[in-house]
């Protein structure tokens, strides 16, 4: 079996502390929250989100999920399609 953990419940820490103590308490992966202005969010540009995934990489830890703040269900077409390309960021290799 793998481990992850959420970062929800480390907000104050840095992206490179979350990787780092992932690591070295022995996780396999962590929950990303998905929250614009935070640790990481869709807005980031492509060049961020490619240099967090690498972060992690580098520390053998895998993004096992992408934890956010989405209503897919709305009236509001534009609340829906900010939905849709925040869940696609974290394995986008390019723009969302």
């Amino acid at each position: 079996m793998k481990l992850a953990f959420a970062m929800l419940g480390c907000p104050s820490w840095t992206l490179e502390r979350i990787a780092d103590e992932a690591r070295r308490m022995g996780y396999d992966g962590v929950e990303w929250r998905d929250v614009s202005g935070e640790q990481i969010g869709a807005d980031e540009p492509v060049e961020r989100r490619m240099a967090v995934r690498r972060l992690f990489e580098s520390q053998g830890v895998a993004i096992a999920a992408v934890m956010g703040y989405t209503a897919f269900a709305g009236d509001d077409p534009e609340s829906r399609r900010q939905a849709v390309k925040g869940r696609r960021f974290v394995a986008s290799k390019g723009p969302a």
